[in-house]
């Protein structure tokens, strides 16, 4: 996974933004994520790596705060899962 495929995947339907992003903008500390886009964001994430997050081991404002760092985050779900 790399940011500009998390960055289709923002700027697409399943946040529907008005403002198009880029690998380090922000999106939590911006607003640019209201409730809905981070909820359909959080089941394409699960989708993406299998399985269902554990919301007591994620701080989303860290690791979720740009494309980058979701992009990032993906691959170490998806390493671990495989590991």
């Amino acid at each position: 996974m790399n940011a500009k495929e998390v960055i289709v995947v923002i700027n697409g339907p399943i946040c529907k933004l008005a403002t198009p992003v880029e690998a380090d903008t922000p999106l939590l500390s911006s607003g640019l994520l209201d409730s809905l886009a981070l909820f359909n964001l959080t089941l394409w994430i699960e989708e993406e790596i299998g399985r269902m997050l554990d919301i007591f081991n994620l701080d989303i404002k860290e690791q979720w705060e740009t494309p980058a760092q979701i992009a990032a985050y993906i691959e170490r779900e998806r390493r671990r899962q495989a590991g």
